[in-house]
């Protein structure tokens, strides 16, 4: 068993929210379920990073780009800025259909390790969780 599911049912069992218990215990039972070769890093894995971070991938259209990830998720190449990793304009300027990019996207870790930037999804969730719900729009009443 790795340390991750190990700290995972450990704080399952110091949380008083049910909840939150609930949710650490199927973290770590789909980490445990993962192969090998999917599992997330170890938290030291990613220890020392700092942000902006570099990230690169090996794209159709160009070959090997290097970006910018920022702690709000905002992701610089080629001096333009957009909104994420996944973002549609910048997975269609390098040649990939829309979709989720985290996994492709890849970064040198401070140890040497090549890892997925989805990695810091889980690592860092308030510096770079992209917003899971659209805020919705304010109902504009037209004016008189």
């Amino acid at each position: 068993m790795s340390e991750r599911i190990r700290l995972l049912i450990r704080a399952a069992r110091e949380v008083r929210s049910a909840e939150l218990r609930d949710e650490l215990l199927r973290a770590a039972e789909e980490e445990s379920k993962a192969p090998p070769s999917q599992r997330l890093p170890r938290l030291e894995d990613t220890t020392g990073i700092s942000f902006p971070l570099s990230i690169f991938l090996n794209a159709p259209d160009q070959g090997d780009v290097e970006a910018q990830l920022h702690e709000d998720a905002t992701v610089v190449f080629d001096g333009a800025v957009y909104q994420n990793p996944s973002s549609t304009d910048l997975m269609k300027l390098l040649g990939f259909k829309a979709g989720n990019a985290w996994p492709r996207w890849k970064f040198r870790a401070p140890n040497g390790k090549v890892l997925p930037i989805q990695a810091l999804r889980d690592c860092y969730p308030p510096l770079v969780q992209p917003l899971r719900k659209r805020r919705k729009r304010q109902k504009t009443t037209p004016s008189v």
